[in-house]
């Protein structure tokens, strides 16, 4: 009975050993990431959009303290909330115009 299982397992008809066979395959397989020139981009646009949507509430509650109302806030950062929404919105665009022709992946499949 011991000999059944020890032969099924070393076929892969159980005993996780096609578990095994599935996982060294997908291990061996590089993820293709981001080049270096894709990754320093991202980082300076973080960075920059990070500062940029400081400044808006920085601006925000200054304007708010100096005031004592809401009612004129948007005019106090009118300009800086335009820029950096437009930068957000390209940002999404850009992305899906690089990712848009890939089909989807699933993470259960092999």
């Amino acid at each position: 009975m011991a000999a059944a299982a020890a032969t099924a397992a070393t076929k892969g008809n159980g005993g996780g050993g096609a578990r095994a066979g599935a996982g060294e395959a997908s291990g061996s397989r590089k993820k293709k990431g981001p080049g270096p020139l894709a990754t320093a981009y991202l980082v300076i646009y973080n960075v920059v959009m990070t500062a940029g949507w400081l400044v808006i509430a920085v601006g925000l509650v200054r304007a708010y303290l100096a005031k004592g109302s809401y009612h004129s806030l948007y005019y106090s950062i009118e300009k800086p909330l335009k820029f950096f929404q437009t930068g957000a919105l390209l940002e999404v665009l850009r992305n899906k115009r690089s990712h848009g022709n890939e089909k989807p992946t699933h993470r259960n499949e092999e």
